[in-house]
């Protein structure tokens, strides 16, 4: 799947979907966060699109925006990929040598 095509996608859908979703969500700036979420998770994703089956691709990655951001909402937490990066790694109960190989040994 293409950028191009993702973006075709947004200029002709994008108003549709932002109505759809403001409605399910409660606000106007709410659909369009879900909106954009979901546009965001297709570019990132967009390798494991089939491309004769975007728009039911496309529509599970929407809804799915629509359910995490109902949960933020309701203040349970949200998984996310960039925050486990960014976790520290540091342990008190392992050296320092000891902790470099267990990681390395994951990453592997």
């Amino acid at each position: 799947m293409q950028v191009e095509a993702i973006e075709k996608h947004y200029v002709t859908n994008r108003q549709k979907l932002c109505k759809r979703m403001s409605f399910r969500a409660g606000s106007p700036q709410s659909g369009e966060d879900i909106v954009q979420t979901a546009y965001e998770r297709a570019i990132r994703y967009r390798r494991t699109c089939d491309p004769l089956r975007f728009d039911q691709w496309f529509s599970m990655l929407l809804n799915n925006a629509l359910r995490d951001f109902k949960r933020a909402e309701m203040g349970h937490a949200s998984w996310d990929a960039e925050d486990e990066e960014a976790t520290d790694t540091n342990c008190p109960h392992y050296s320092e040598r000891i902790l470099k190989e267990i990681l390395d040994l994951v990453e592997d």
